[in-house]
C-alpha cells in the first residue's frame, strides 16, 4: 500500500474526524427538536400580541375621551367635565312631539342651545337632541346685552303660545318657508320677555352676560 492510500485510509477512519463534529451534530438535532411555533410570534405569543393590541386601543380611547370626548361629552382636559344638559320645565315641551297640551303653560329653560337666530328677538332653540322650537322675545323686551348667535347657551322663561298661521309667521317674524312649516307642524312656540346668554366658565358653572 502506498503512502497516499495509507493517508486516505487514516483520514477516513471515524476516530480521526473533526472532534467538534459530534457536538455540532448534537446541537443540530436539538435545534430541529425546537417547536418554533411557540415563540412570541407563535401560538402562545399570538395571544400576548393581541392582548397588547387591545391594551393600546383602550389606552388611546381613554386619552381621546379625556381630551376631546364624544357623544356630547366635552372631555376633562377641555374644561368641560360634564356634558351640558338643558334643564327646566321647558325641556318637556322641547321633547314632546305634541306641543298643543302645553299651550298656555309657563316654561323655563336653562342651558338651551340656540340652533339658529332669525332676528335679534327670534330664535330656534333645542336641548341638543330635540327638534328646534321657535323662541320669540316680545317686542321691545330687554334682550341680553351680548349678541346671541347660533351655538350659544341661553336661559329664558315665559309661556307656551299657540302658533299663528305660517303666512302670518313669515310676515311677523321673517321666517323662511322651512321655518314657517316647522312652526305650523309644532302648532306652538315659546314666548318670553327676556333671554340671557350664558357664558360657560372653567369650573363648568354658567353666568348670564
Amino acid at each position: 500500500m502506498g503512502f497516499s492510500a495509507l493517508l486516505e485510509t487514516v483520514m477516513a477512519t471515524p476516530n480521526n474526524r473533526d472532534p467538534n463534529q459530534k457536538q455540532r451534530d448534537a446541537d443540530l438535532r436539538d435545534i430541529e427538536k425546537v417547536d418554533v411555533r411557540r415563540g412570541w410570534y407563535g401560538r402562545g405569543g399570538s395571544r400576548l400580541t393581541w392582548l397588547w393590541i387591545w391594551v393600546i386601543i383602550i389606552v388611546v380611547a381613554f386619552f381621546w375621551y379625556a381630551g376631546w370626548g364624544w357623544g356630547g361629552f366635552g372631555g376633562w382636559w377641555g374644561g368641560r367635565a360634564h356634558a351640558v344638559v338643558t334643564t327646566g320645565s321647558g325641556v318637556a315641551v322641547l321633547n314632546s312631539t305634541n306641543k298643543i297640551p302645553y299651550v298656555g303653560h309657563h316654561f323655563d329653560l336653562r342651558d338651551a342651545r340656540v340652533q339658529a337666530a332669525v332676528t335679534n328677538t327670534v330664535f330656534w332653540v333645542s336641548n341638543g337632541r330635540s327638534q328646534p322650537m321657535l323662541l320669540v322675545v316680545t317686542t321691545n323686551a330687554p334682550v341680553s346685552a351680548a349678541r346671541i348667535t347660533p351655538g350659544d347657551l341661553v336661559a329664558t322663561s315665559g309661556t307656551v303660545e299657540k302658533a299663528p298661521s305660517a303666512e302670518q309667521a313669515e310676515v311677523d317674524w321673517h321666517l323662511n318657508d322651512s321655518g314657517a312649516q316647522q312652526l305650523e307642524k309644532d302648532q306652538a312656540y315659546l314666548q318670553t320677555a327676556y333671554v340671557a346668554k350664558l357664558q360657560r366658565q372653567a369650573n363648568n358653572s354658567a353666568v348670564a352676560q
